[in-house]
């Protein structure tokens, strides 16, 4: 199965990642409040607002009324969990510590859901700034500049370079921006569909700054989605299979998808890593060293930190460049444009009055 296949029946079948943590934090809260399993879960369906986790809760609930296990009845109620969390649940129930692999997958999705905030925190403060300069541009070239062109014109004033080409912009040039604009996202959407979300998000890994704390937040997760299944003692190539359903950043997918491929085959997952070159380097020593010690787990566990320390610093990094850099930027543009259009006006009125 592609990951583009995986992405659908995940966003389109599958409880989304916010319902699957709403989910797993109401059962380790009835868990925890040593409650009747079904009684805290018809309790708790009524205080959720989600209605596919309400109806999923109540279904549970029926089915625990019905003699069934708490694993059992996330297998048959209905729910329609992702085959990573049914797998995990399965493993979680043989072992006996179902409490315990809920409790860790809910604080692994609160991670995740904060690291997603951070990264977004990041662009939001430029987002904001290139959208309000954009609608500030329109209203000058589409505006002032046009009325500024006429008066100069009625009285014959000899314009410099820096002013006839913001006129010209004003007439002509926006045509080539706009159509560069539409060409750049025809192509992002050539790539979306031509090439998979395992291709697109290829391509976003090489936005300068932002696109490698992406990639590093996919193997972040990647790395303790796979500790959790091998902490359940599910066999290496089978966790590969179920990390690669559930990790969120498809190009990441498809990457495990071949690794699994190949610790099937017989070799070792840091021997697999050093094959593909969309694993990040540093990690490949950490996984190694962990499979020649028998402590696979502990070393994944070793590389999730040092993802999320490194997308912590890139993330506290960006935030305070963007800013000043912004700043700069801005203020240099806004001083060529107040430049290249007033000039000439100031010269006028010098002429009219003296």
């Amino acid at each position: 199965m592609g990951a583009d296949q995986l992405t659908k029946r995940k966003g389109s079948e599958f409880l989304s990642t916010e319902e699957v943590t709403e989910l797993t934090e109401e059962i380790v809260r009835i868990t925890e409040s040593n409650l009747p399993l079904s009684r805290g879960l018809r309790a708790a369906a009524g205080d959720v607002s989600n209605p596919r986790v309400r109806t999923g809760l109540s279904q549970l609930a029926d089915c625990i009324e019905h003699g069934k296990t708490l694993d059992e009845g996330l297998a048959s109620s209905g729910l329609r969990i992702p085959t990573y969390l049914s797998g995990l649940i399965q493993a979680g129930a043989r072992a006996g510590k179902l409490p315990e692999v809920l409790l860790q997958l809910t604080d692994h999705y609160r991670s995740s859901q904060d690291q997603s905030r951070q990264i977004w925190s990041v662009l939001f403060y430029p987002l904001c700034l290139i959208g309000l300069m954009g609608i500030v541009l329109a209203i000058v070239f589409f505006g002032v500049v046009p009325e500024l062109n006429r008066i100069y014109l009625e009285f014959e004033v000899e314009l410099s370079q820096s002013t006839l080409s913001l006129i010209w912009f004003s007439e002509i040039g926006w045509q080539y921006v706009v159509g560069a604009m539409v060409s750049a996202l025809l192509i992002a959407v050539l790539i979306r569909v031509l090439g998979g979300a395992a291709s697109w998000m290829q391509v976003v890994a090489t936005i300068p700054g932002f696109g490698r704390i992406m990639q590093w937040q996919g193997f972040a997760e990647f790395s303790e989605l796979l500790r959790l299944l091998l902490m359940q003692e599910v066999p290496l190539g089978e966790s590969l299979r179920l990390t690669a359903i559930a990790v969120r950043n498809a190009n990441v997918a498809a990457v495990t998808h071949e690794l699994a491929t190949q610790v099937e085959n017989g070799r070792s997952l840091a021997d697999a890593m050093v094959s593909c070159d969309q694993v990040p380097p540093h990690m490949i020593p950490v996984i190694r060293m962990g499979e020649q010690n028998d402590r696979l787990p502990d070393s994944l566990r070793i590389v999730y930190e040092l993802f999320e320390e490194q997308i912590d610093l890139r993330s506290r990094l960006l935030m305070s460049i963007f800013p000043p850099l912004m700043f700069l930027l801005i203020a240099g543009f806004v001083v060529a444009l107040l430049l290249g259009l007033f000039t000439p006006l100031v010269s006028l009125i010098q002429y009219l009055v003296f």
